[in-house]
């Protein structure tokens, strides 16, 4: 074996400790129906080594905000998220893990790792059409 084939080996190896492969996200407070530009959600996330996870909201059309949630040590969370106005009533919430572990939400990568999704319902006062 080569070097370059140990060290794939080895990468591979670890890449594979570092993943929670079993992580999942239970949303336990969120809006039937979002009203505001800023909303507040209640979870629990389980299976996940790190103490953070990213999130992303989008409305289909575009990303209304991200970012990046601490975990207690229980994985229960609970967050105000802020958005931008959406461009039609639906949306979702998706949940991921930080793949390299770097801390910051790098979009190419980490949305990789969703750990979950939830849809939304926003308001049609919130509405915002070009």
């Amino acid at each position: 074996m080569n070097k370059i084939q140990l060290l794939a080996l080895v990468l591979a190896l670890f890449l594979g400790g570092c993943l929670d492969k079993e992580a999942s996200i239970v949303l336990e407070v969120r809006p039937a129906v979002i009203s505001k530009l800023e909303f507040e959600v209640t979870g629990k996330i389980s299976g996940l080594k790190q103490d953070y996870i990213f999130y992303q909201v989008e409305d289909g059309h575009s990303f209304l905000s991200d970012g990046k949630i601490y975990l207690q040590k229980t994985g229960e969370f609970k967050t105000n998220i802020t958005i931008k106005a959406p461009s039609n009533e639906f949306g979702q919430i998706a949940f991921y893990r930080d793949v390299n572990q770097n801390g910051e939400f790098d979009v190419e990568t980490d949305t990789q790792q969703k750990i979950g999704s939830y849809e939304l319902v926003f308001d049609k006062f919130l509405v915002v059409t070009n």
